[in-house]
């Protein structure tokens, strides 16, 4: 008896060792990790609450394309409030996706107000800002290279709430503008507060449904609009917002729509040189990361290192998640290869 024992204790570290850390503080290096919905490292700035999702630590180290396919993904929660000084940045890459409310973002050109599913991509030199316009605005931003959120963090009061609500509604400390200044520089952030922003685009919806052929045009899409390939093994729409010719070949950003996972489906398993982020935006899906189950709903992510394996399988009808890549020829990027042109952003009910 006492021998089985000495055996079962042995295996017991490998039987319930877990792949996947759920977690509200990030991991050091490049580990599987799931962050729910309003979790993760947060600061106050002004009115706003910023929550990291993913950082430096997280996505520079193990992968194939180290300091490229580095990047910070940051959610940010508000409510109406000024617009954020008029400024560029030399290196960033800079990305607005709205979960929730609107956010209206300047780029070079006349404010458009962003709602669920609207994208928009603010490259270097690209004079920008943006102000929440909605009671209540929740967007996601993926910045390239890694690095922004430290920027944040020192711009910022840490916020530690006793729930884990959106944003402090009833509080918020005034704009800090000098310690706005006093960062910018070193983080790569040139003020320009003499551009005037002008007008809102009212009509911007109609006609913004392409991406461009460089990486250095600032572009709207609008929810729904831009190219999509569908996928029919696993049952998914591939809609990129942002291709490696828009980011000049460092990331990739791909709205994926997927039906309910059939019974008898082959599920495939994915794997690819750069780190990937992953963020549920409707329904519920289930990623396996080297054997391991993690189920994703609205407002979950899931960061996966480079070379590890996933598989996708969905148990609802419908779902919609994100796809963030720091690579060239990522998930998200083979699913398109092997896909098919597609006229509509959904999946086809046969």
């Amino acid at each position: 008896m006492q021998s089985l024992t000495l055996l079962l204790a042995a295996f017991a570290p490998s039987v319930l060792s877990k792949v996947i850390e759920v977690t509200d503080a990030l991991p050091d290096g490049a580990v599987p990790f799931v962050v729910r919905h309003l979790e993760g490292p947060k600061v106050l700035l002004a009115d706003d609450v910023f929550r990291t999702l993913a950082d430096t630590k997280n996505t520079i180290s193990g992968s194939a394309n180290a300091v490229a396919a580095g990047f910070s993904m940051l959610l940010t929660n508000g409510k109406p409030n000024d617009a954020v000084p008029p400024h560029y940045h030399v290196h960033w890459h800079e990305t607005f996706l709205p979960m929730t409310g609107t956010v209206r973002v300047w780029a070079n050109g006349k404010p458009r107000d962003l709602g669920a599913g609207d994208f928009a991509m603010v490259p270097g030199y690209a004079n920008h800002s943006y102000q929440f316009v909605a009671e209540e605005t929740e967007f996601l931003g993926m910045i390239q290279p890694a690095g922004f959120d430290e920027f944040f963090q020192k711009v910022s009061t840490q916020w530690n709430p006793e729930y884990n609500v959106p944003f402090p509604a009833d509080q918020g400390i005034a704009f800090p503008a000098a310690t706005f200044a006093q960062y910018a520089k070193a983080y790569d952030t040139v003020n320009m507060m003499q551009n005037e922003i002008g007008a809102c685009d009212a009509d911007w919806h109609a006609s913004n449904s392409t991406l461009p052929a460089n990486s250095t045009t600032p572009y709207f899409l609008a929810n729904g609009a831009g190219p999509h390939y569908w996928y029919e093994q696993s049952g998914a729409v591939i809609s990129p917002l942002a291709t490696t010719v828009q980011t000049n070949g460092n990331f990739t950003i791909s709205q994926v729509s997927m039906r309910k996972t059939a019974a008898n489906a082959t599920v495939r398993s994915w794997a690819s040189k750069g780190h990937q982020f992953i963020y549920g935006m409707r329904g519920e899906v289930t990623f396996g990361v080297e054997g391991e189950d993690v189920k994703l709903i609205a407002g979950d992510s899931l960061f996966i290192p480079a070379y590890t394996n996933v598989t996708i399988k969905s148990s609802v009808n419908y779902n919609k998640f994100l796809w963030c890549s720091g690579g060239a020829d990522d998930v998200d990027s083979q699913m398109i290869k092997q896909g098919v042109s597609w006229a509509y952003s959904t999946p086809p009910a046969h």
